[in-house]
């Protein structure tokens, strides 16, 4: 396993979307305790074409032949595979799932790297918003259980933009009829702007695989006139 843009990528998606699933199983036959460790995905459907993309680098990247499913219960698709034999490879390249996502050191201070790793972050836990008619404005938002400070920190030093962390007001909602609260949740936010433009259509665009928030950073681009330094 060697870094890459492809690795980047599929490090972005597994930090925010993703899931690091480990257990312990007992056999029975050899009479021993063996350790399991899964990356697990579960998304809607209109997250598809990211857990494709994630899919097919996790076929490419780790010489894997693993499909996706779906939940026809939840109406969700999923995508599981055993990463237990890889955990000595994730570690030497400074790769952990834990929240909040936190790029590895090897694509902290390389564009082309953290612009595929921003990229899946964004189609993971990310927002792109379009708002103002007359002067539009897009803020390009990641939420997380927890302050994401490295991640504000790449961003600062690639971007060369402003970044904030705000904590969220407590929010209820309901899934298949249960109530779920969320008390901690954190929003980073940036604003796209002539400052960082030439960085986001260069680095992080062409690996964003979720239609609606490509189409948003396009669509501000053709609505702004960068030209005026507005």
């Amino acid at each position: 396993m060697e870094p890459s843009t492809e690795l980047a990528y599929w490090v972005g998606v597994a930090q925010t979307d993703g899931y690091d699933k480990r257990w312990v199983v007992f056999n029975k036959i050899r009479n021993k305790y063996f350790l399991r460790r899964e990356m697990r995905l579960l998304v809607a459907k209109t997250s598809l074409p990211m857990l494709f993309k994630f899919r097919e680098l996790s076929n490419t990247l780790f010489n894997r032949s693993i499909k996706s499913h779906q939940d026809k219960k939840s109406e969700a698709y999923y995508f599981q595979m055993s990463i237990l034999q890889l955990s000595e490879d994730l570690e030497k390249l400074d790769i952990a799932f834990d929240d909040p996502p936190r790029p590895p050191n090897w694509c902290f201070n390389d564009p082309k790297s953290f612009g595929a790793y921003l990229a899946g972050v964004l189609d993971g836990d990310g927002n792109v918003n379009i708002s103002r008619k007359l002067y539009p404005q897009c803020k390009i938002r990641v939420s997380s259980g927890h302050p994401q400070i490295d991640l504000k920190q790449a961003i600062q030093e690639n971007l060369k933009c402003g970044v904030g962390i705000l904590k969220k007001k407590e929010r209820v909602s309901y899934i298949h009829g249960r109530k779920v609260v969320n008390k901690n949740d954190f929003c980073l936010e940036f604003k796209f702007s002539k400052k960082n433009k030439e960085f986001i259509m260069k680095h992080v665009m062409p690996f964003i695989q979720i239609e609606h928030k490509k189409q948003n950073l396009i669509e501000y681009v053709s609505l702004r006139e960068w030209k005026s330094g507005r």
